[in-house]
């Protein structure tokens, strides 16, 4: 059964000036933020899921990769459900 949404990863050019987006759309600071590499990320925890943005500035990784052909936005989005596949059976 499908439970809800367990988070959203939105892929960025510039993760300070999203955070600093974000901020203000969601009231709140990010609750934790990393870098590994050439990529950086932010993590908001909401009341029932959670909010990631990303920025990758390699452009052979798979963020990368996406940025060069969408521009950025919506990079994917984690269910949460008992059963994968009886949920996608639904």
């Amino acid at each position: 059964m499908f439970r809800g949404i367990e988070n959203v990863t939105i892929a960025v050019a510039d993760i300070e000036a999203a955070i600093q987006q974000y901020n203000v759309i969601l009231s709140q600071e990010p609750n934790s933020r990393g870098e590994n590499g050439t990529m950086k990320t932010a993590w908001y925890d909401l009341q029932h899921s959670s909010l990631e943005l990303v920025q990758d500035d390699d452009p052979q990784s798979p963020v990368g990769r996406f940025m060069s052909r969408t521009g950025g936005g919506l990079y994917y989005v984690a269910l949460h459900a008992d059963s994968p596949t009886e949920t996608v059976a639904d």
